[in-house]
């Protein structure tokens, strides 16, 4: 009759606004406290606007997964099915991915990287305190990535290479990072509380550059040290210190 079809076209406009606007909330206990918030403003008669929850929401979530997402370019949960990749809110898309180039040192021409997922992860700092070769794990990445061995004679060139490789991915994600916050916050003008996160962003951001290789000396050649920068204890090269030749 008329109420059926009355309400086949409400589901289809409000399947419609659906997917349209983004989601606001990441979890059930989110909504549960903005559903408590209303109803609070509710039984107060407070009719101003929810756009003031609506920012520290937003801001909320985004500096409690703030290390989450630097680390493994999406917000990772205990279980992957549930892991929720960066989103511009504003955009209703993705935050894209910044592809870039390393010249290779061997022949000078410029490398496309182009086998490293967007949500790479790096190791979070709880987990590397005790490792002695932290940057292993990109090493392995870079050497598949170009095809390039460190054999003992080619060092300069492959540290050179390496090192080049590594600041283009960190840059990379502080990129993603960045427009991952701008987006989230574009609706609003910029005040203390989006000031304090942002800034907060870019602390983190800052000590995530030390992923770059340290650069110093080896504590036992002149070969320059393959550990992380800033790291604790001895300097390394990373080789056997055995004649090649």
């Amino acid at each position: 009759g008329i109420n059926a079809e009355y309400g086949e076209q409400l589901e289809e406009v409000f399947q419609d606004c659906i997917q349209v606007r983004p989601p606001l909330f990441q979890d059930g206990c989110q909504f549960r406290e903005m559903l408590t918030f209303i109803l609070a403003k509710i039984c107060l008669k407070d009719w101003t606007s929810l756009d003031r929850y609506e920012i520290e929401i937003t801001l909320r979530d985004l500096a409690d997964n703030l290390e989450n997402a630097l680390h493994h370019g999406q917000i990772c949960r205990q279980r992957p099915e549930e892991d929720i990749p960066l989103r511009d809110p504003k955009a209703k898309v993705l935050v894209p991915d910044s592809p870039f180039s390393v010249n290779d040192s061997r022949d000078g021409k410029p490398h496309q990287v182009s086998r490293l997922d967007i949500s790479f992860s790096f190791p979070l700092e709880s987990s590397i305190r005790s490792d002695p070769k932290p940057l292993k794990f990109l090493i392995e990445i870079f050497e598949e990535e170009f095809s390039f061995i460190l054999d003992g004679m080619n060092f300069s060139n492959w540290f050179d290479t390496f090192s080049a490789f590594v600041k283009g991915v960190i840059e990379r994600r502080a990129d993603r990072m960045m427009k991952w916050f701008d987006g989230s916050v574009a609706q609003w003008p910029i005040d203390k509380d989006i000031q304090q996160v942002k800034e907060e962003f870019e602390r983190q951001i800052e000590h995530f550059r030390k992923w770059m290789p340290c650069s110093e000396k080896c504590s036992e050649c002149y070969v320059l040290c393959l550990n992380r920068k800033g790291h604790e204890g001895a300097h390394s090269c990373g080789t056997n210190h055995r004649c090649q030749l």
